[in-house]
């Protein structure tokens, strides 16, 4: 209980609150239970981010939330002295790498951006600066796979960048000239992925495990002609923006890697809606498949 006259005046404040968000949530159409015969479906989201569309506000509601759990986590990390004094942040390039311990492991953590080029700028700077023994990436994707639904995780076995493109020389789709065929491919480390299937067990999530291609272009994939394409030029599992220049980079440097991706959307005509809804979902699974990843190293 709060006690004293600004304490109580608080404490109203905050009930107040809780019924006005219990009252809306009843009242007000939203994502789990969509508004009838109303200009807006998701009355609820355009009440909290006040944007034009519901695709609009649910993307906004989703990026308020991750913002929300990156806040507390800080927030945690820079009140405890001990961990804060275990964490070093190094920038290169416009990115933050923050060097610390997790699990009783040393680990290096860094966001690389939207992309092709930001992940391969990401992955190379990391490799001159710290004396890297692996790399994994996780992150969202869209489903390639009819059977592969959103929640669910691929684990990638190799990857490809899909939108390289010199067919006009007579290369085939997916061939950049300066490599050999095979080398193309960009295979994932074995142990690596033995170990996030056993982590996935551990991590006892109420999702699904696959493992296949990653296919990697600087598209964000929604249309159903581009998804069949994918599928019947590459094989490709799921589809996502970095993962292969990750694994092009790693590959040359001879640095065993992994791809991690949680499935945001079907990549097809649905896939502008499913991305925001599901993202913090996709998130959240990765997360726990990496904690079990990292204590199993």
């Amino acid at each position: 209980t709060l006690k004293g006259k600004k304490n109580n005046s608080l404490s109203k404040e905050i009930k107040n609150k809780c019924v006005n968000a219990l009252y809306a949530g009843l009242k007000f159409g939203n994502y789990n239970n969509p508004g009838k015969n109303t200009v807006l479906k998701y009355e609820l989201e355009y009440v909290i981010s006040g944007k034009d569309s519901d695709k609009e506000n649910l993307a906004s509601v989703v990026e308020k939330i991750v913002l929300a759990k990156t806040g507390i986590n800080m927030a945690y990390l820079i009140t405890d002295k001990e961990k804060m004094e275990q964490v070093h942040i190094i920038e290169k390039a416009g990115m933050q790498f923050y060097r610390g311990t997790l699990c009783d492991h040393e680990v290096v953590v860094v966001k690389c951006g939207v992309g092709k080029v930001h992940a391969a700028m990401c992955t190379q700077a990391m490799i001159d600066l710290f004396p890297v023994d692996g790399i994994v990436n996780t992150g969202i994707a869209g489903s390639l796979n009819a059977d592969i639904n959103i929640g669910d995780i691929v684990l990638a076995k190799d990857a490809l960048e899909h939108d390289m493109d010199v067919s006009a020389l007579g290369y085939a789709p997916g061939i950049n000239p300066d490599l050999k065929d095979d080398e193309n491919i960009f295979k994932t480390d074995v142990k690596m992925l033995e170990l996030a299937l056993a982590a996935a067990k551990q991590a006892e999530l109420s999702v699904n495990i696959f493992t296949g291609r990653v296919v990697s272009g600087d598209q964000f994939i929604s249309r159903k002609d581009k998804k069949k394409w994918l599928v019947e030029t590459f094989d490709g599992t799921c589809a996502e923006m970095e993962g292969a220049s990750i694994g092009h980079v790693a590959s040359l440097n001879k640095i065993p890697y992994l791809i991690v991706r949680a499935i945001s959307d079907k990549a097809d005509d649905s896939a502008e809606m499913d991305y925001p809804s599901f993202a913090a979902m996709a998130i959240d699974n990765s997360v726990a498949l990496m904690t079990e990843f990292v204590k199993l190293c």
